[in-house]
């Protein structure tokens, strides 16, 4: 196993100013920190090195690399953050798990899951085929996957956006003001939510089934078109699917 070595950092983070991280194979962990600063702690192992460092604008940077033409090797890196800090993560392959926080961020990765655990903020979260499991999350989420599925508990979301091409979404949030948008070709959307919801659905697609378990009205469909008011209406809640299907499900908590 090759020998590792820990590289801790610690910043003055000026308000506004970003966390940027690019790493290549292991984990991110987000932690809750001090207010006006950021600490990383960072692995390092043969054939990989870190770049950390802070620019005069108080942007943090904190790079991984590995020689051309080699496997990287796994590595963790954990960074405290204060609360309302920005972040943006890249990762190839691993895990992003955040805990605890209140950022704006935006996290990009090929096969690596995202965990977000109470956490609250602006999410922009993008992969190809990780999943993304959130449990407790609060604020705004915007989200892109192409295979990976989404699957968020206990959530408060007073936005969502969801794009997918083959992966799902399984959503358990009480609904504010939205709006609640869902694009997917043949990935199914279920949404879990409280029995009291008062909501106005608009499910567009050609060959998916629209499922709701809850006393509803039902209006005459128009072409791929599909109207549905749960309670007296509210949110707005537009989904559109090629293949892929809608329910409406009682919230399980």
């Amino acid at each position: 196993m090759p020998q590792q070595t820990q590289i801790e950092r610690q910043f003055a983070l000026p308000e506004g100013a970003p966390v940027r991280v690019r790493h290549l194979v292991g984990r991110v962990h987000i932690l809750p920190g001090q207010a006006g600063e950021t600490r990383i702690l960072a692995e390092e192992t043969a054939g990989l090195r870190w770049d950390i460092q802070q620019a005069e604008d108080g942007t943090v940077q904190v790079r991984s690399s590995a020689p051309e033409g080699e496997k990287p090797p796994e590595a963790a890196c954990t960074i405290a953050l204060p609360p309302g800090a920005r972040l943006r993560v890249h990762l190839l392959e691993g895990e992003i798990r955040v805990e605890h926080t209140d950022m704006r961020a935006r996290m990009d990765t090929v096969s690596a899951a995202i965990l977000l655990e109470q956490a609250r903020g602006a999410w922009h979260l993008q992969t190809v085929n990780g999943d993304i499991s959130a449990r407790g999350l609060e604020g705004a989420l915007f989200v892109q996957t192409v295979s990976g599925d989404v699957h968020l508990k206990g959530a408060r979301l007073s936005e969502m956006q969801g794009g997918a091409v083959s992966g799902g979404f399984e959503v358990e949030t009480a609904l504010t003001e939205g709006p609640y948008e869902f694009r997917t070709l043949s990935g199914d959307v279920v949404l879990r939510l409280p029995e009291d919801t008062h909501c106005d659905v608009d499910f567009r697609t050609l060959f998916g089934r629209l499922e709701a378990a809850f006393s509803a009205v039902y209006f005459p469909p128009e072409g791929d078109r599909q109207a549905v008011m749960l309670g007296e209406g509210g949110a707005q809640v537009r989904v559109q699917t090629l293949s892929g299907g809608l329910w409406l499900m009682p919230d399980t908590r």
